[in-house]
């Protein structure tokens, strides 16, 4: 059936990858692309020798349509990693879309508020297959957007999130009106929801 997974269509989360950064003239912290590039292709090899024994084989990720993840590693030991930015691609191959000229400016803004090592999270095939089902991926990136969103104010995208709208009770980030708020437990109901989800 049109839509259902199969067992080519499992996807595996890649990373996180760190990225490099450098100074921007008119100050603050950029991504380097260029050398971010080059430790992510270095960093990619390396993963993919240590491929078997329960990890999947990453192949030629950097080419392969899928889903990517912009985040920032806070700083200290096994600090916490907030997302910035999900998207995905269906034709240029990650390497090239995370990195794009229209993302440069979301991610230099997202480095001027925090503290921290950006990195990157690739979501893709394992092994050789590097095409997938568009609509699965625009489901998985709206699924994605609205589970970053729900961690982190500052996610830059929020184009899927759902507006004005609310499950009562539930301790999920709302956006209604341009503000944005966490719900709170009012119910046993709603109390036992939110353990299921682990909000």
């Amino acid at each position: 059936m049109p839509g259902m997974l199969t067992k080519n269509e499992i996807l595996y989360p890649f990373g996180p990858f760190d990225l490099v950064t450098s100074n921007h003239r008119l100050g603050g912290r950029e991504v380097d692309v260029a050398e971010s590039k080059v430790s992510l292709e270095k960093q990619i090899q390396l993963l993919g020798a240590k491929a078997g024994s329960g990890r999947p084989d990453c192949g030629d990720l950097g080419d392969k349509n899928g889903l990517y993840l912009f985040a920032i590693r806070t700083p200290g030991r096994n600090g916490p990693i907030k997302p910035i930015y999900v998207g995905r691609t269906v034709r240029r191959g990650l390497l090239k879309e995370a990195f794009g000229p229209h993302q440069k400016d979301r991610y230099r803004e997202a480095l001027g508020k925090s503290k921290g090592t950006p990195v990157t999270c690739f979501i893709a095939p394992p092994g050789r297959k590097k095409k997938l089902d568009k609509r699965l991926l625009a489901d998985w990136e709206r699924i994605l957007i609205y589970l970053a969103y729900s961690r982190s104010y500052e996610i830059c995208n929020t184009h899927h999130v759902p507006r004005a709208m609310r499950i009562e009770g539930v301790r999920v980030l709302r956006h209604q009106n341009g503000t944005h708020t966490r719900g709170q437990s009012k119910t046993i109901s709603a109390s036992d929801l939110n353990r299921m989800f682990g909000s």
